[in-house]
C-alpha cells in the first residue's frame, strides 16, 4: 500500500490549507505455478517439477508458459482456470527443426489434466507407463499425443484438434483412449503402427483426414496392429474439410485395418467420403456398427476368417465391397437405401452364417443359416421362416460367376431372435493345472465374456479374471490376491472400457474376511 500526501503552502513555507492524502493498494499478481505440498511458488512448470518430490502435486494457474516441459517424475499436474482458461504452454520455443514436445512424459505414474498445449512437433509424447490425461486441449502443429513404445496409459476427455494426426501410437500397447474429442485433422484422427491391444471405447473423430493421400482417414490401424478394440465411437464427416467444402479426399476411410483379430463394435460412422470401413487381414470381428451416407459402406480387401454381422449399412453409394476375401461369417447385417448396386463383390465369399443358427421369428422357431436384409430383394417368402425363397446375387467372383445369399432376409434383422449365437456352441478350458474355478460370467461391449472366480496359488486361492472373444479365444486372465484365501464372486466392464471384480478376501481388510473390491 502506497500513500501520497500534498500541503498546499504560501511563500514563507507556512500551510495554507488541509493536509491531502490518497493512499492506493497495488495487488501483485498471484504466482501462477505452486506446489501443494511444499507451498513454494514459482514463474515456471519446469521449475516446479525440477523441485517437487514423486506424488507432488503441481497446480498451474491460467496464464501463457513459453516453455518445453520434461515430466521425469511421477506428479500431478493440473491446470486451474483461474478466470482467463486453462494454462495455456506454448511448446515452439524448442521446436527448432520441428522436433520439439511441448510436454513430453519420461517417469511412469504422471497425471496430467487441465492443460492447454500448443507449439511444438508433438504436444504430449509418452514413452512410459501408467500415465493419466485427461481433459486437456491439444491444438495445432503435427501431433497432439503421441505414445510411444509405451504401455498402460489412459487418455479420456480430452480435445484435440488442428493437428496433422490428433492421435499417435508407434509400437504401443494396452492403452485406453475413452471419451475424446479428436477433430479437424487433416492426416489422421487417430494412428495406430504396429500398435496392439489398445481400447478405444465412445471417442467422437470429425473432420477428420481430408488431406489429398491414399493412405490417410479417421482411424487408422495399420502395419500389425493387432488385438485392438474400437468400440462405441462416433466417426462424422471422414475426408471433408471443416472450413472449405471443395477440399474432400475421396479415398479417405473411416475405420481402416489392416492388422488381425480386431473388434469393431457398435460404431456408429457417418458422412465418409470413401469407406465407412475397410479391412484386411484375419480374424477380425465386425460387428453391430452402423454406416451411413458414405461411398462404400464396408469395404473388405483379403479379409479372411472374420465374423462380420449385425452391422446396418445405410444410404451408401455401394453397401459392401469385397476383393479376393474368404471364409468369413458374414450374416444378420442390413443393406438399406443403398444406390445402384447394393454391393460388389469380387473373389470367394460366403455370404450367409457359417454354421447352424436356431432362431425365432414371427414367433416360430427355424433353424437354418440366415443371410443379409438386402432392401432391393424382391423374392418372396412362402413359408414364413423369414428367409427368402430364391438366392440374392450379390455379385460376381474373379471367374465372373455370379455369387449369391442363398438365404437373404426378407426382414430387419432386428426380427430375428437368434437362439444359438455365433458359433453355436463352446467348448473351452482356461486356467493352469491346478484347480480353477469360475462364479460368474458376463457379456462385454465387444460381444466377448468376462469371467470372475478364483484359481490356486500355493495353499490358498487368489481372485481370477478371465477376458475370451465370443468365439471363447482367451485374450487375457488375471490372478488378483495375496498370502490368504481370496475369491471373485462376480465381474463387470466399467464405462471407461476396464474391468471390476468383487468377492472375499482374507489377505486385506480388518480381518475374519472382507467384501473384496477391484478395479
Amino acid at each position: 500500500t502506497a500513500v501520497l500526501s500534498s500541503i498546499v503552502k504560501d511563500a514563507a513555507g507556512y500551510a495554507l490549507g488541509p493536509d491531502y492524502a490518497w493512499s492506493f493498494t497495488t495487488a501483485m499478481p498471484p504466482t501462477p505455478v505452486k506446489n501443494l505440498r511444499s507451498g513454494q511458488t514459482y514463474t515456471s512448470i519446469q521449475a516446479a517439477i525440477n523441485d517437487a518430490l514423486t506424488g507432488d502435486t503441481i497446480l498451474i494457474n491460467s496464464g501463457t508458459f513459453m516453455e518445453n516441459v520434461v515430466v521425469n517424475r511421477a506428479l500431478n499436474l493440473t491446470g486451474v482456470d483461474t478466470g482467463s482458461g486453462l494454462p495455456l504452454v506454448n511448446g515452439s520455443l524448442g521446436n527448432a527443426g520441428g522436433t520439439g514436445v511441448t510436454l513430453r512424459i519420461s517417469a511412469d505414474g504422471v497425471h496430467v489434466q487441465g492443460l492447454n498445449l500448443t507449439g511444438a512437433d508433438s504436444g504430449i509424447k509418452i514413452t512410459t507407463s501408467g500415465n493419466t490425461i485427461v481433459n486437456n486441449v491439444l491444438v495445432g502443429d503435427t501431433s497432439g499425443i503421441w505414445i510411444d513404445s509405451a504401455s498402460n496409459n489412459l487418455v479420456m476427455d480430452n480435445k484435440i484438434e488442428n493437428k496433422m494426426i490428433g492421435v499417435l501410437l508407434t509400437s504401443a500397447s494396452y492403452n485406453n483412449f475413452t471419451h475424446n474429442t479428436i477433430q479437424n485433422n487433416p492426416m489422421f484422427g487417430i494412428r495406430l503402427v504396429d500398435a496392439g491391444h489398445n481400447t478405444f471405447l465412445n471417442n467422437t473423430l470429425k473432420n477428420n483426414g481430408y488431406l489429398s493421400g491414399t493412405d490417410i482417414g479417421s482411424l487408422s490401424l495399420h502395419g500389425a496392429s493387432n488385438n485392438n478394440n474400437v468400440t462405441g465411437n462416433t466417426v462424422l464427416n471422414g475426408g471433408y474439410s471443416p472450413t472449405d467444402s471443395s477440399i474432400v479426399n475421396t479415398l479417405s476411410v473411416g475405420i481402416g485395418m489392416d492388422g488381425a483379430n480386431n473388434i469393431i463394435a457398435n460404431n456408429s460412422l457417418q458422412n465418409i467420403a470413401f469407406a465407412g470401413i475397410k479391412a484386411t487381414n484375419s480374424n477380425n470381428t465386425i460387428v453391430l456398427n452402423t454406416v451411413s451416407n458414405c461411398d462404400e459402406g464396408l469395404a473388405f480387401n483379403g479379409l479372411y476368417n472374420s465374423n462380420v454381422s449385425y452391422n446396418t449399412v445405410q444410404n451408401c453409394q455401394i453397401g459392401v465391397w469385397s476383393a479376393y476375401s474368404t471364409g468369413n461369417n458374414i450374416c444378420l447385417n442390413a443393406f438399406t437405401g443403398n444406390a445402384a448396386s447394393t454391393s460388389i463383390s469380387r473373389g470367394d465369399g460366403r455370404w450367409n452364417s457359417s454354421a447352424s443358427l436356431t432362431y425365432l421369428y414371427n414367433g416360430h422357431q427355424y433353424t437354418g443359416y440366415p443371410g443379409n436384409y438386402w432392401s432391393d430383394y424382391t423374392g418372396s417368402d412362402i413359408n414364413g421362416d423369414g428367409v427368402g425363397d430364391t438366392p440374392y446375387q450379390v455379385g460376381t467372383d474373379s471367374n465372373n460367376a455370379a455369387c449369391f445369399d442363398r438365404d437373404p432376409l426378407v426382414s430387419q434383422p432386428g426380427a430375428y431372435t437368434v437362439i444359438t449365437r455365433l458359433p453355436p456352441e463352446l467348448n473351452c478350458t482356461y486356467g493352469g493345472s491346478n484347480w480353477d474355478e469360475a462364479n460368474s460370467i458376463g457379456r462385454t461391449v465387444d460381444g466377448g465374456y468376462i469371467m470372475a472366480g478364483q484359481t490356486m496359488a500355493g495353499s490358498d486361492t487368489n481372485a481370477y479374471m478371465v477376458k475370451v472373444t465370443a468365439s471363447g479365444t482367451l485374450q487375457w486372465s488375471k490372478s488378483i490376491g495375496g498370502a490368504y484365501t481370496d475369491q471373485g464372486y462376480g465381474a463387470l466392464q466399467t464405462g471407461d472400457g476396464g474391468y471390476i471384480v468383487v468377492g472375499y478376501t482374507a489377505s486385506y481388510g480388518n480381518g475374519n474376511g472382507d467384501v473384496y473390491l477391484v478395479k
